[in-house]
């Protein structure tokens, strides 16, 4: 068995080993999805690593985003896990086990979002850093169609309470252009000096992981309060006649235009950008808004919004996937931070990861 890292002519390849081993159909099958996925910031695939036998034939793939990140204001690089998938006739040999040291060995921080319960002690066992869920906030925008995402009934007085709350800022207009140096200078002074670990997200990347973006069009809107990437989602439900078609928002990042926002405490001119995007998604027939994070220093200002912070029972326990409608588990954190031999343990607090970083933000299927 030898290791080498992922090649361009190695792709058709791959996907015929991934129909075989894991998903008959899948979106990463489409190449330019996959090209964009792993190429990263810097347009480089050759960070994804691949598993073959002495005859050459594939055993396994262990995809591999790379980027930037700051831990302590040391930057380092990152390796994002993606799909990690062996032979399933060697599948507890420790092959995957070797597929996955190939990258420790070679970047300072390893972490993974969504990871499968079956396999997450295999991360634990190594010392990885385990964080159960994101946080993730959540709001509704119609009544009926906000009910049927609930993962249980019986919360009609409760629902009707909280939605008679709920006042909205006038619709947001979403921006016609983006200038990816100037998000990343807001990013840069707003976000990243307020915690211990987070992305480097430069012009580059915003050009990459929104601009360019393979399979979603995001959204953006700004004003004094700061930024906001977003974007609609289509529920893809076929057959079923009551979700399939129904829209939901997406709020993927908030970059405050004062960074103080990140204290914890209350930013009436924040507020008042996110609930305007919030209120566009209103006008766009969306049923429902969400927001996914690792840290909660924004509660008090969602909370102003209007939003309530997912609870695992009653009229926050929304479904997690809505193309395909799906209920899965929350996203999860892992993470191995090796600096001078030792591995770095980090408050969650001190943690600033979004759905989109990683894999977690991309089709998952091909509609």
């Amino acid at each position: 068995m030898k290791i080498i890292k992922y090649t361009d002519d190695r792709f058709y390849q791959l996907v015929k080993f991934l129909r075989a081993n894991w998903a008959a159909n899948h979106s990463i099958y489409e190449k330019a999805l996959f090209d964009w996925q792993y190429g990263g910031p810097n347009g480089d695939v050759s960070s994804s690593r691949i598993l073959l036998d002495d005859n050459g034939n594939m055993q396994g793939f262990l995809g591999v985003i790379q980027s930037a990140f700051t831990y302590d204001e040391i930057e380092l690089e990152g390796a994002g896990l993606a799909i990690w998938i062996v032979n399933k006739e060697i599948k507890n040999s420790g092959a995957g086990l070797y597929l996955r040291k190939a990258v420790e060995d070679e970047f300072g921080l390893v972490y993974s979002l969504g990871v499968a319960q079956k396999i997450l002690r295999l991360y634990v066992r190594e010392k990885y850093i385990h964080y159960e869920s994101i946080h993730r906030y959540v709001l509704p925008l119609d009544i009926s169609g906000y009910r049927l995402f609930l993962t249980c009934g019986g919360c009609e007085a409760e629902l009707t309470k909280w939605h008679s709350e709920i006042s909205l800022s006038s619709p947001a207009t979403p921006l016609d252009h983006i200038n990816p140096s100037e998000l990343a200078k807001q990013y840069a002074s707003c976000v990243a000096p307020f915690f211990m670990l987070c992305p480097k997200k430069d012009a580059r990347f915003w050009q990459w992981r929104y601009l360019n973006s393979v399979g979603f069009a995001y959204s953006f809107y700004s004003d004094e309060g700061g930024t906001i990437v977003f974007r609609i989602e289509d529920v893809h439900a076929p057959g079923d006649v009551t979700r399939q078609g129904l829209k939901v928002l997406r709020i993927i990042e908030i970059i405050p235009a004062n960074g103080q926002a990140w204290n914890g405490g209350h930013s009436p001119i924040l507020a008042e950008t996110i609930s305007a995007v919030v209120s566009y998604g209103r006008t766009q027939n969306c049923v429902l808004a969400d927001f996914q994070i690792s840290n909660t220093r924004l509660s008090n200002i969602m909370q102003t919004v209007g939003f309530k912070k997912q609870q695992n029972r009653g009229v926050t326990d929304l479904v997690q996937l809505f193309a395909p409608y799906k209920l899965v588990s929350p996203i999860n954190i892992v993470y191995r931070l090796s600096m001078s031999k030792r591995f770095a343990d980090i408050s969650q607090e001190d943690t600033y990861f979004v759905k989109s970083d990683g894999d977690m933000d991309r089709p998952n299927s091909l509609l």
